[in-house]
C-alpha cells in the first residue's frame, strides 16, 4: 500500500500553492557502466536515483519546497537534488523477480526478445523501478522493472 502525501508548500512571503492528494511513485534508478563488457563489475557502475513527481508539480513549487528543506533539514547532498523533465522513448521492459545479482538473466531474455523483433539496444544504460523495499523484503522476493531504450536494427 502506497502512502499518500499532500503537496502543500508555503513560501516565506505567505503565498500558498494549491495542493492535491497523490500517491508517491516508487524509487527509480538510471544505471550505466564504464565496463559494459562485464555487467557484473559493480565497481564500474554509475547511477542516478530519482522519484517521479506528479505532473502538477511546477518548478516554483519545487524551488519553494527546496528552500524549506534547506533551512529545516540541511544536508550536504541536498544541492544534488534537481527537478528535471525526462522524455521516454521506445523501450523494452521486463518484471525481474529476485535478487539484483540475478538481473543479467532478465537482461538476456530482453536482449533475445529485442533481437527477435528486429530491434537493438540504444546504449548500455537502463532504468530500474523498485516495486519492493529491500529493507523489508528478502532478495528472492524483490520485484524490479528493468527497462532500456531500443531502436530498429
Amino acid at each position: 500500500m502506497r502512502h499518500k502525501k499532500l503537496c502543500k508548500t508555503y513560501l516565506e512571503q505567505g503565498e500558498q500553492f494549491e495542493y492535491q492528494e497523490y500517491t508517491i511513485f516508487p524509487l527509480e534508478g538510471i544505471w550505466t557502466s564504464s565496463n559494459p563488457d562485464n555487467p557484473l563489475d559493480k565497481d564500474s557502475f554509475t547511477y542516478t536515483i530519482r522519484i517521479r513527481q506528479p505532473d502538477f508539480i511546477t518548478k516554483d513549487m519545487f524551488e519553494a519546497a527546496y528552500e524549506v528543506v534547506k533551512k529545516k533539514k540541511p544536508h550536504p547532498l541536498l544541492r544534488e537534488v534537481v527537478l528535471e523533465t525526462m522524455e521516454d522513448s521506445q523501450c523494452v521492459q521486463i518484471l525481474h523477480k529476485g535478487s539484483f545479482d540475478d538481473e543479467p538473466i532478465s537482461f538476456e531474455k530482453m536482449d533475445g526478445y529485442v533481437k527477435d523483433l528486429g530491434f537493438e539496444r540504444v546504449n548500455h544504460s537502463h532504468m530500474e523501478i523498485y516495486l519492493t523495499d529491500p529493507r523489508k523484503v528478502k532478495p528472492e522476493k524483490y520485484q524490479t522493472i528493468l527497462r532500456y531504450q531500443v531502436k530498429k536494427a
